[in-house]
């Protein structure tokens, strides 16, 4: 079942072996729309470090919840969407198995938890409330941690097995960066996470910036297509 937490309840509220079901902040906000009220008129005009209102039944038949045309006010829909992309607000799914698309973080071999960057949660904030949220969990618990994450890996050709506690960081994944670099405005935060990763991912991203005539025409062609697919850290 879907669940919105703050992230500052993530430590007292959620296990640690559930912190590889939370989803990106796009897939969150999704999620979201359907098992909660966004409108102010449910919720008032802030959350004021609250949780929207949650809806109790849901019928098959019920759109989800859609925000209004930019030209209006929608305070609580922006509230709950800006919190999610910076971490003070995180959703959690643990009724359906991990997914590369849909999950972010993974716990590795030694009981880690591993964050892999997509184009909807490049924000250093997210990434540093939950993981330190996970430290704190695992800690009053005695420093006993979660067996790994069976990771599954989807791309066009179907699933297919990941080795848990191996990284994405090949050239190809380092290109990918660049292009997303380039797409969301945040070079230097792509570059920082290419570094991160280590492996040959430096150096994919260092060979597509060097190459300027091609960087400018394709990097919004090839994030806007890939990035949600191919998950180079969803």
């Amino acid at each position: 079942m879907f669940r919105l937490y703050r992230s500052h309840d993530l430590t007292r509220q959620l296990d640690p072996e559930d912190f590889q079901y939370i989803l990106t902040p796009a897939g969150s906000l999704k999620e979201a729309c359907i098992h909660y009220d966004l409108s102010y008129e449910a919720n008032g005009h802030s959350l004021t470090f609250g949780l929207p209102k949650e809806k109790y039944s849901i019928s098959p038949h019920q759109r989800p919840y859609e925000r209004r045309h930019r030209s209006y006010a929608d305070p609580i829909y922006d509230e709950v969407e800006h919190e999610l992309q910076i971490g003070w607000l995180v959703g959690v799914d643990t009724s359906r198995h991990w997914s590369s698309d849909r999950n972010p973080f993974y716990i590795d071999d030694n009981g880690d938890l591993i964050f892999t960057p997509t184009a909807s949660s490049w924000h250093a904030w997210y990434k540093d409330e939950i993981t330190s949220a996970y430290r704190h969990a695992i800690a009053d618990r005695q420093g006993r941690k979660p067996a790994p994450t069976q990771r599954i890996h989807h791309d066009y050709y179907g699933p297919t097995t990941v080795p848990s506690g191996k990284t994405l960081n090949s050239k190809a994944v380092g290109r990918l960066l660049a292009a997303g670099g380039v797409y969301n405005g945040n070079i230097e935060g792509f570059h920082e996470t290419a570094q991160q990763l280590g492996g040959d991912a430096p150096a994919g991203y260092d060979q597509v910036m060097n190459n300027k005539g091609l960087i400018i025409a394709g990097a919004s062609v090839a994030a806007g297509l890939t990035m949600g697919r191919l998950n180079p850290l969803s």
